[in-house]
């Protein structure tokens, strides 16, 4: 079993590296015709979202398990934002018993634009239609990690890219996808007797909402 594990991890991480290729060579081809970006410097914002979170790990795997998020963060450049946020994910324990587990992260993250385009076509109050602005941002997050929902007992750490649009200049859709790894006591992920931390490799696939 474990081969074939190891086979599913690369296969999933190969595919989430390919996704995140093809998105940013999209992009880069339409920032020619790409709208006016406005200025978001100084401004803050609330982010709400849902998740779904595929694990692989040394005790057996899981796969779509569900959860949502909630942050909040500021713009401090155009390009550059630092904020703080934690999602929630449940989960079955994979350490030799089927327990129900709420998995909570809190941590900051930093986000930063590495490209520039046009969303949809909208039409505001009855005017002529136009394209949002849209961008590509990657970020990185840090957490401590709760695996009973209420005491930190490890570590969490994230590398995102993600695709946010204006649906209205206040009021944002992102689509995200990130990979992740999980440090936790062996008894909680399974692995060698020898070892005592367990360390469990996360694809995220994340839908936000942000207003501002």
């Amino acid at each position: 079993m474990a081969p074939l594990r190891a086979r599913t991890r690369n296969t999933v991480m190969q595919r989430i590296l390919a996704i995140l290729v093809l998105a940013i060579c999209t992009k880069t081809a339409s920032a020619g015709a790409q709208a006016a970006q406005p200025s978001e410097e100084g401004l803050w914002s609330v982010e709400v979202g849902m998740i779904a979170v595929g694990v692989a790990d040394n005790g057996g795997a899981e796969l779509m398990n569900p959860g949502f998020q909630l942050g909040v963060g500021k713009h401090l450049t155009d390009t550059w934002y630092l904020g703080a946020g934690g999602d929630a994910e449940l989960a079955l324990k994979l350490a030799g018993d089927t327990a129900l587990v709420e998995i909570l992260r809190l941590g900051p993250e930093l986000r930063h634009v590495i490209g520039e385009g046009r969303g949809g076509e909208v039409r505001i109050n009855g005017g002529p239609s136009h394209h949002m602005p849209s961008r590509i941002w990657v970020g990185l997050r840090g957490c401590v990690e709760a695996i009973d929902g209420v005491h930190p007992t490890g570590g969490f750490g994230e590398l995102e890219i993600a695709s946010e649009y204006w649906l209205t200049p206040s009021f944002h859709s992102v689509l995200g996808l990130a990979a992740g790894v999980s440090i936790e006591p062996v008894d909680v992920y399974g692995g060698p007797k020898s070892s005592t931390i367990g360390v469990s490799p996360n694809a995220l696939l994340e839908l936000r909402f942000t207003f501002e």
